[in-house]
């Protein structure tokens, strides 16, 4: 139960994180020459925080590593059923968010153009939804627990 508890807190950071545009648009801006309020600057500090390139590789990364061994990693709680794969949508949810944070880690991959360029171009249209995603997938993980995919 503590690996489901940690990986849906996971999901929630990485939810919040993706989330940040959406959530940045509802709080008000302040007006010409006015100093921003409180939340308006906290979201402004944020957002200064992830536009570090290395920051963003960070959580890319973490992302990555996260996502794929909580996919093959086995259920461990389950004593009268065989292991099964580990947490499955949630994980490959996180691996598609490390991908969304930080697009250009496909440069490391010897792939052809065409195929990174159809690549970046999925990633632009999904990156608008992946914190909402995310975010409903840590709570469906959360409460489903018991389930195989979730």
């Amino acid at each position: 139960m503590f690996g489901v508890v940690l990986f849906t807190l996971i999901l929630i950071l990485y939810g919040l994180i993706l989330s940040r545009k959406m959530i940045s648009k509802m709080v008000p801006q302040p007006a010409e020459g006015e100093e921003p309020s409180g939340f308006r600057k906290f979201i402004n500090q944020i957002d200064e925080f992830f536009s570090n390139k290395g920051i963003s590789f960070i959580f890319s990364f973490s992302a990555l590593v996260l996502g794929l061994f909580n996919f093959f990693a086995p259920d461990f709680s389950a004593a009268h059923s065989a292991p099964v794969i580990g947490a499955t949508i949630p994980a490959l949810i996180l691996i598609l968010d490390g991908a969304v944070i930080q697009p250009e880690i496909i440069e490391i991959i010897n792939i052809a153009q065409d195929k990174k360029d159809k690549y970046y171009n999925f990633i632009e249209k999904i990156s608008g939804f992946m914190g909402l995603i995310t975010l409903v997938s840590a709570f469906l993980h959360i409460a489903f627990y018991k389930q195989i995919l979730l």
